[in-house]
């Protein structure tokens, strides 16, 4: 994995929604933003929704594309809602901050037919932060012969490791990792 600088990466930013609610989700999200800029997909996937801000800064980056966000059914949250946008009162607040059309998708990443929603071009991984999550969601992002695949949270070993050993029989990509961040990303040759 070639290691590259957040400035290395960032193309026409000057519209992109700034989002650094925490720290390091500015220049985090300015990658992700200039990687969709530059590569334009038409359809984007994202695994893990949250609340729905990775949405948001998606469909500004390209407001053409047809986004799927996935993240878990609300049953499955409530087994452990500290780590889920669970509300106070008990509510599902998956996208709740969403602003634009989007599908939302529900369902466990690691079980979930995606070919019900192929081709995608464009994947953005940011779900379960565990070998096992990352292993699957960037084979199947492989398989899928994606043109872009961008993780999230990629400075975490079991997230890196993952990463690396799915790519490891698809040698049709450039992998990168923004040291300054926690984005990693592949290009399809």
């Amino acid at each position: 994995m070639t290691k590259i600088e957040s400035k290395d990466v960032f193309f026409e930013i000057k519209d992109a929604l700034i989002h650094d609610v925490y720290i390091g989700f500015r220049e985090d999200y300015l990658c992700l933003h200039s990687l969709l800029r530059r590569h334009m997909p038409q359809t984007i996937l994202e695994i893990g929704t949250n609340i729905g801000s990775g949405v948001n800064v998606m469909a500004r980056a390209v407001p053409t594309a047809k986004i799927y966000s996935l993240d878990l059914d609300y049953a499955t949250m409530k087994i452990n809602p500290k780590q889920y946008p669970i509300g106070a009162d008990g509510e599902d607040r998956v996208g709740s901050a969403v602003t634009v059309p989007y599908t939302q998708l529900r369902g466990d990443s690691l079980k979930f037919n995606y070919a019900s929603i192929m081709p995608i071009d464009a994947w953005y991984i940011d779900g379960e932060h565990d070998y096992v999550h990352a292993l699957h969601e960037s084979t199947q992002a492989f398989l899928n012969s994606a043109k872009l695949i961008v993780w999230h949270d990629s400075d975490i070993n079991e997230v890196y490791r993952g990463i690396v050993d799915a790519s490891g029989d698809y040698n049709n990509y450039e992998l990168y990792r923004v040291f300054d961040t926690r984005i990693a990303y592949a290009v399809r040759k």
